[in-house]
């Protein structure tokens, strides 16, 4: 497991945002979980980050930034892929706005 993978969790896609010392030496980490996005639902907020197959999900999936949640590593299966660098930067900014 690396920062900045997309995995799966409880069904849902989550992005793991721990440092990577906590990734690689603890039993919990600081995950975003995401949400898939239909059309007709609202546009993503500016505490939400938007990524798209490029980073490793399906659909377009919504990750909301200021609501963090701590996984059990042996709870997150599925590596789905790797957020692209725009997004990190983009999905860190968001993260900060809180």
């Amino acid at each position: 497991m690396k920062a900045w993978e997309v995995w799966t969790w409880e069904g849902h896609p989550c992005l793991l945002i721990s440092n990577q010392r906590r990734l690689d030496r603890k039993a919990k980490v600081v995950v975003l979980k995401g949400q898939t996005l239909y059309s007709g639902d609202p546009a993503p907020t500016e505490l939400e980050a938007l990524l798209d197959v490029e980073d490793g999900v399906d659909r377009r999936t919504v990750f909301t930034c200021d609501l963090l949640y701590t996984a059990p590593k042996a709870d997150i299966s599925q590596k789905q892929g790797e957020v692209v660098y725009e997004r990190r930067r983009e999905t860190h900014d968001r993260r900060r706005r809180q």
